[in-house]
């Protein structure tokens, strides 16, 4: 084998990690015998840790070359406790030693774990294990797993410092960004209303392709006709010299991160978007993304502690954003007099399906903004109140259903919106905070790519 072909294994073991100066020897004794496959193998310390990295090495007859066929990693721990697994080679090439190391030595599953109860897995834009096997290699000091995601209620950023300690990395606390959107003030431009035209895009799960475009074999997808049309009237819309800036409201609340449609946007949108004020907080790691989300968005959430002391009981916690601390972050209130048996109770009284009562409980729990399907195909959408010790009902047009789960004659909603008597001539009373962000298919975080 010639000298070019040896130093052209010695660049490729390189490149994937492996210490070439502890396997030279090694692998030029077997390779003047012409052995058909050999394993060499080295091993060092890292303080109490132990590694053993033992490659296997193939001939390839065709090329008349070695190869690397796949490698075994052992680590051995200051307690004796030994730990191996095998990396081979795929089409995407094979795992980096330095992976390897972080993988075998329990550091990554550990940072994972430490990771999980914020459920970034409900943001499909972001593959949290990928995210860390492409940054533990390089082995940095500190880095960053950020991520972000577009609601009609507002664009929300995430940023999850990660720091190394005594060799593991660890976090504790992460950083959430919510630039929420003011409502649109609506109008008739180039023939289009908007309003009419937002109550359209709002039925539909702009994160869910299967209900955006018919899918055919051997040519492009095209949009089913009710995306089509508010396609063609976002544009009709962008034509008008004042309607264009709606356009660009409607396109940044509806397609912000939306597969394909997020390239529509122009940049005058992302300016837009940049200029609105933003509520920005630490939050444990503890505490689940969604939830951090839904008190940035205004609403309580129920926990066994507020993410700034200990509670012996669960309590329902909501951001104060008139205050802030002297260390930045916006001070909370603390409602103790509404229990969850106390929301599963109200809930109760409505016709939620058993199959699903779980699911709205906890989402309810989160803060979320949860639905349920009458008979009749209606949806029916709740948000826990807990200062009034109860759960607001919405239509599907999210106008308050008036239901007195107290059982009181004297009972009226606490939610009155304040509406000039000409609007209230033109219609019916609705609550204006929400009006403009009802949720979309369950407003649950959804699919990016």
């Amino acid at each position: 084998m010639s000298e070019e072909k040896i130093q052209e294994l010695f660049h490729y073991l390189s490149s994937v990690g492996l210490e070439v100066s502890l396997l030279e020897k090694e692998i030029r004794d077997h390779i003047e015998i012409r052995a058909t496959e050999f394993s060499p193998r080295y091993e060092f310390h890292k303080g109490d840790e132990k590694m053993e990295y033992v490659p296997h090495l193939i001939m390839d007859h065709q090329f008349q070359k070695y190869r690397l066929a796949d490698y075994n990693v052992s680590h051995v721990d200051a307690n004796g406790n030994r730990n191996n697994r095998n990396f081979s080679s795929t089409a995407f090439g094979i795992c980096h030693a330095d992976l390897a190391y972080h993988i075998v030595s329990g550091r990554l599953d550990a940072l994972a774990e430490k990771l999980s109860p914020l459920k970034l897995e409900e943001f499909p834009s972001i593959n949290l294990i990928e995210k860390l096997e492409r940054n533990l290699p390089i082995n940095p000091e500190y880095f960053e797993i950020k991520c972000f995601r577009n609601e009609p209620e507002g664009f929300i950023e995430f940023t999850a410092p990660i720091s190394k300690i005594e060799g593991w990395y660890d976090i504790d606390s992460y950083k959430a960004v919510l630039t929420p959107y003011p409502p649109i003030e609506h109008g008739v431009y180039n023939g289009i209303d908007s309003r009419v035209l937002e109550d359209k895009m709002r039925g539909i799960d702009w994160h869910n392709d299967g209900q955006l475009f018919y899918f055919i074999v051997n040519a492009e997808p095209e949009f089913v006709p009710e995306v089509d049309a508010i396609y063609q009237q976002i544009n009709c819309l962008s034509l008008d010299p004042t309607g264009t800036s709606v356009a660009d409201k409607l396109m940044l609340k509806y397609w912000g991160d939306a597969t394909f449609f997020e390239n529509i946007l122009r940049q005058s949108a992302w300016d837009y978007l940049e200029s609105l004020p933003k509520r920005e907080q630490l939050f444990p790691v503890e505490l689940e993304a969604k939830a951090a989300f839904n008190l940035l968005c205004g609403r309580a959430i129920l926990q066994k502690w507020d993410y700034l002391k200990p509670q012996h009981e669960p309590v329902w916690t909501q951001l104060d954003f008139t205050t802030k601390g002297t260390d930045g972050r916006y001070l909370t209130t603390v409602m103790q007099m509404f229990t969850e048996e106390q929301l599963e109770s109200v809930v109760r009284a409505l016709p939620v399906p058993d199959d699903i009562f779980p699911q709205i409980i906890r989402e309810l729990k989160r803060g979320d903004i949860s639905y349920f399907i009458l008979h009749d195909d209606k949806k029916i959408f709740l948000a826990a109140n807990p200062g009034q010790r109860t759960v607001n009902v919405y239509s599907e047009d999210m106008r308050p259903i008036k239901v007195n789960f107290h059982f009181d004659p004297e009972w009226e909603p606490s939610q009155k919106p304040e509406l000039n008597k000409l609007e209230l001539q033109r219609k019916p009373r609705q609550n204006i905070i929400h009006a403009e962000y009802p949720p979309n298919y369950g407003n649950r975080f959804r699919r990016r790519r």
